[in-house]
């Protein structure tokens, strides 16, 4: 599944979580959360031995439970087909990775890793959860030679550096150096900075378990959703069920890069509102503005299917001669990382 299609789940993921009170008995979060976390990281080790009995699986001191729930629901056919090919997958079997992009025709290149510490801070990292959108920066020397973003899984990729060593740090949005936790077996948090030679035939690593509590001070995007609601020209509500199969939504995400996704129908009692909705959901929106499009399209239902391919729809189902509906939305700098949500009335261009 490509990044795009899991965001376009998100939302609907993140309306049917149900609030839970807090009880006086109830464990601290890091407790709670930690035998969980062990047992899904052990079950994505027995899949891969499973699924490759003769190969090498190596298992990890610390570990992302988000990756390891991908790995585990992953079938050996795509494993070997390197589609659950992340950071920490290869960190298990890097026997897996051995055919992803990498680097320039001298074999030089890096990748880089950062994960924050879930554990109590004064405690080793026993497992970590992956700090998206963190800002990576590369210096040789004392200049700097590249900088991104990290994706929605903690990782980003130099594919072009010459060989040589490098500095590798993970700034904070203040423009400090993050803090992350260097211990093996009892916490060691220094600057999350190090030293890394980049050449040869395989691709350099820069790993980092950033201290519990960074990931939001390095976060520089947010996630953006917006409940959609649709009318006809004469102010009635367009029924919700429609609505989802009405429209396909795209996000400009620059240098040709389009997300698409669609207003997903929310059935009531899954909604804060109490009321059907339809919902977008956008991660990793920077600063800025960012331009949407909703374009009108029909869909019959035998094409209405999860997860469809959102530009065959449009070149199938776009309705003739219905221009598309532009929305700006503005993520301010004082807004990262809070999750930002909007409303957004249409109105139904066909009759």
């Amino acid at each position: 599944m490509s990044n795009a299609l899991a965001r376009n789940l998100l939302p609907a993921t993140l309306l049917l979580l149900a609030a839970c009170g807090e009880t006086d008995t109830a464990a601290p979060a890091s407790e709670a959360a930690l035998p969980d976390a062990l047992a899904t990281c052990a079950s994505a080790v027995d899949h891969l031995k499973a699924c490759f009995p003769e190969q090498p699986v190596a298992t990890p001191e610390n570990c992302d439970p988000d990756a390891a729930a991908r790995v585990t629901a992953s079938s050996c056919e795509s494993l070997a087909a390197g589609k659950s090919d992340d950071p920490w997958t290869c960190f298990w079997a890097p026997w897996l990775c051995g055919g992803g992009t990498s680097a320039t025709a001298s074999g030089a290149g890096l990748r880089v890793a950062v994960d924050e510490c879930g554990a109590d801070p004064t405690e080793s990292c026993r497992y970590v959860t992956s700090a998206p959108c963190a800002l990576v920066v590369v210096r040789r020397g004392d200049a700097e030679v590249a900088r991104g973003y990290t994706n929605g899984g903690g990782a980003i990729e130099f594919p072009e550096l010459p060989a040589g060593a490098y500095t590798v740090s993970v700034l904070a949005r203040d423009g400090g150096v993050a803090e992350a936790d260097f211990g093996t077996y009892a916490a060691d948090l220094r600057p999350a900075e190090v030293e890394v030679e980049v050449g040869g035939a395989e691709v350099a690593w820069a790993r980092f378990s950033l201290a519990t509590g960074q990931g939001d001070d390095v976060q520089a995007c947010v996630r953006y959703g917006a409940t959609i609601t649709v009318e006809t020209a004469d102010g009635a509500l367009v029924d919700r069920h429609e609505v989802e199969w009405s429209w396909v939504v795209a996000l400009d995400r620059g240098e040709d890069l389009v997300e698409y996704t669609r207003p997903i129908f929310i059935h009531h009692e899954a909604t804060a509102s109490g009321e059907d909705e339809n919902i977008i959901g956008f991660f990793e929106m920077y600063p800025g503005t960012h331009l949407v499009r909703f374009f009108r399209v029909d869909v019959p239902s035998s094409a209405r299917r999860p997860n469809p391919d959102y530009e065959r729809l449009l070149r199938l189902y776009a309705v003739d001669g219905v221009e598309h509906i532009e929305h700006r939305i503005v993520i301010e700098a004082d807004d990262v990382p809070v999750e930002q949500k909007g409303q957004l009335t249409l109105t139904d261009p066909v009759e």
